[in-house]
């Protein structure tokens, strides 16, 4: 991962007397900065790549709308802020400049003339590289984990990496891309994968200050758990969220249920929080599950601990014994025609989840009482089943869950 500014500025702000004309601090917390971008022609900036940090003396500046400029483009361009060597050729930035800059939400920081830009860059560009040897060894970790099911390497982390007072959870997301519209033997797969893996990059870095992206296993629809009806290709994507000490493991959740919501089309599963690599596989498990749950029930967002029946469904290995179960509860339906399966399937399940309630039934499925009533008879006799019983209609309601799984793909 780059390094975040604020982090950045911890180490350089001081040292090169560096002034924030503009932005607000908190903006700061999840901005990038991929490496340093040195120009004195405006006109080069469409070469940035996003997340530079741009430098400049401001040589070619002769009017107040050159700075206007750069700003424009910077921001346009995805710069992660602009330092401003000021005192010979820019002497101070203006208040147009600094109301352009705030609403373009781009930090700007002035550097007396006296500090040498070449010795910032070194310092800046060493920090970098030392962020990036971590992101390497660290991402070596979690890929072989995540994608190999490799044992997981606790001890170089807790070595370069984590400290005490360990709190995380992992999560798992999958995005998926209507082939129609992609395809994976243009040469643009390449650049899709790099926007996906920076777009979950800010994603992500809004939830917690230290996140690995993996977005490396690709998936053909048949190989979905969720089946689609278009042909597409799935992209999954692990998380490890460093997480802080300051709200409780409810509020945590919740926090990132609410930030990773109705965001770039990705469902995601949250795992439990834990406080020891011990825990990892669990952790994996748990958040792959959360996925699933959550695909099943349509939410974009679910979290394991909050997946109520699933929980246990997803645990099963041999699920022939969901099979099985199903088949003796509900099995005999199966032999049906389609339609009348399913409204007997449909009415049944109406049935459970109103508490054998016929009025609210009948309400929800928009039928006449009569005609609920008749249909209940009907399934009683076809199932040979005493609905009155509450564990025979607990073991139905359970059973209709295994069928939401049973439709997808087996775990």
């Amino acid at each position: 991962m780059a390094i975040f500014l604020k982090d950045l500025l911890h180490h350089i702000q001081r040292k090169y007397e560096l002034t924030c004309v503009t932005g607000e601090e908190s903006l700061w917390t999840s901005t990038n900065v991929t490496w340093i971008y040195y120009m004195e022609d405006v006109t080069t900036l469409d070469f940035i790549r996003g997340g530079e940090l741009v430098i400049t003396t401001g040589m070619r500046c002769n009017e107040e709308q050159w700075l206007m400029y750069l700003i424009e483009q910077a921001t346009k361009n995805k710069a992660s802020g602009v330092i401003i060597n000021v005192g010979q050729y820019i002497t101070a930035v203006s208040e147009t400049v600094i109301q352009l800059a705030n609403e373009k939400k781009l930090p700007i920081f002035t550097m007396p003339w006296k500090m040498h830009i070449v010795d910032l860059t070194q310092d800046i560009c060493n920090l970098i590289l030392v962020e990036k040897q971590k992101e390497f060894d660290v991402k070596k970790v979690f890929s072989s984990f995540f994608l190999k099911g490799t044992v997981f390497d606790k001890e170089l982390l807790t070595e370069q990496i984590f400290f005490d007072h360990l709190r995380y959870c992992i999560i798992k997301g999958e995005k998926s891309i209507i082939q129609e519209n992609f395809s994976l033997e243009d040469n643009a797969s390449e650049a899709m994968e790099r926007n996906v893996k920076q777009m979950l990059s800010e994603q992500l870095a809004a939830v917690c200050k230290w996140n690995v992206v993996i977005c490396e296993k690709k998936l053909e629809a048949e190989d979905s758990f969720y089946p689609s009806k278009e042909k597409c290709t799935h992209i999954e994507i692990y998380g490890f969220l460093q997480l802080s000490q300051q709200k409780s493991d409810k509020e945590m959740i919740q926090f990132i249920k609410q930030k990773l919501t109705n965001q770039n089309e990705i469902i995601w599963g949250v795992g439990k929080i834990k406080t020891s690599f011990d825990e990892m596989k669990e952790a994996k498990e748990e958040a792959k599950h959360a996925l699933i749950a959550g695909k099943l029930q349509h939410r974009v967002v679910e979290a394991y601990e909050e997946s109520g029946i699933y929980q246990i469904l997803l645990q099963v290995k041999d699920q022939k014994v969901l099979k099985d179960m199903y088949q003796e509860k509900l099995g005999v339906l199966e032999a049906f025609p389609e339609d009348e399966k399913n409204m007997y399937l449909d009415t049944l399940r109406n049935y459970i989840e109103c508490g054998g309630s016929i009025k609210e039934v009948a309400s929800r499925s928009f039928l006449h009482r009569n005609t609920v009533n008749y249909r209940m008879k009907k399934i009683k006799e076809i199932l040979s089943v005493s609905l009155e019983d509450e564990q025979e209609r607990f073991m139905l309601w359970v059973c209709f869950y295994i069928r939401d799984m049973l439709e997808g793909k087996s775990v």
